[in-house]
């Protein structure tokens, strides 16, 4: 059993086949027209999904190329984005 860890576009996803639970980190900024940023920024969780095994294998054998491909990650790289995501619901809530 193993922890994968993905990146793809602006999503980190953690994969714990163990469990089938996947986490998903969204952030996003849009500057509008008058200039002011929009920060987006939500935490997911799934447990026991059915559909696991074809979400872990589309990440892995995707066959997109460049940015929009999905991308191998470390754990520290993961939980580093966790915390900048934590952090701005503690002090913007």
């Amino acid at each position: 059993m193993s922890t994968h860890y993905i990146k793809s576009f602006n999503n980190y996803f953690k994969l714990i086949d163990e469990t089938t639970e996947i986490i998903t980190l969204v952030s996003s900024s849009v500057v509008d027209v008058s200039g002011s940023t929009n920060t987006t920024i939500s935490m997911t969780s799934l447990s026991g999904s059915v559909k696991y095994d074809g979400i872990l294998n589309s990440f892995i054998s995707s066959s997109e190329t460049g940015s929009s491909a999905p991308e191998i990650i470390s754990q520290s790289v993961w939980e580093e984005k966790r915390d900048e995501i934590k952090n701005y619901f503690i002090e913007n809530l």
